[in-house]
């Protein structure tokens, strides 16, 4: 069973202090998470060199605590390296995909991709009522196919790395059927029990 914590930071325009806010949940995660435990990430920012050596200070040790991270590779339709934090090379990075295996159209892209994942008309859990459904887009919604495959990996071997986890993930994907990938690996993710 993985652990999850009721700790949700939503930030749509990174500003300096909502970074704080951004790390107060990375470190309250590695301070109170209990493993096996995976971090989910739906970020996007562009992060002041000041805080670039924090930022990769905090993954660092939840890495180190053997906490794999997912983050969602942004909607700008951009090189995912140019934005927070993807650039850093530490996190598993997911872009999104239509029902036609082709980049969405908003999706990030570039070598910092580790995968692709379905990201459009996702139908999810809504904020109005415990059993509402909402269809939406992006790549936080890939990025949560990756997540909840990287918690059963979680389960299955706890003491595995973020590399051992993205290693394994590797191995439910199919390659080379992603149209319009420009520059990024083209690894599409499938749901299957590892």
């Amino acid at each position: 069973m993985v652990n999850l914590l009721p700790v949700i930071y939503l930030i749509a325009a990174m500003i300096l202090s909502n970074m704080f806010v951004f790390y107060q949940g990375l470190l309250f995660v590695f301070n109170n998470g209990k493993t096996p435990a995976v971090i989910n990430l739906s970020i996007n920012s562009v992060t002041p060199d000041i805080l670039d050596a924090f930022s990769k200070l905090i993954i660092r040790n939840v890495l180190k605590k053997r906490i794999p991270i997912v983050s969602s590779a942004g909607n700008n339709n951009d090189d995912a390296g140019n934005y927070y934090p993807a650039d850093s090379g530490m996190v598993m990075v997911v872009g999104a995909t239509d029902e036609n295996d082709k980049r969405a159209p908003d999706s990030n892209f570039g070598p910092s991709i580790d995968f692709f994942a379905p990201g459009v008309n996702i139908e999810t859990a809504g904020i109005g009522s415990d059993t509402e459904t909402v269809t939406t887009s992006g790549t936080s919604m890939a990025a949560a196919f990756v997540s909840g495959l990287a918690g059963l990996v979680k389960t299955q071997v706890p003491g595995s790395t973020q590399e051992e986890v993205a290693h394994r993930i590797g191995y439910y994907t199919t390659k080379d059927v992603v149209d319009d990938v420009n520059g990024s690996p083209n690894r599409l993710f499938y749901a299957c029990h590892p």
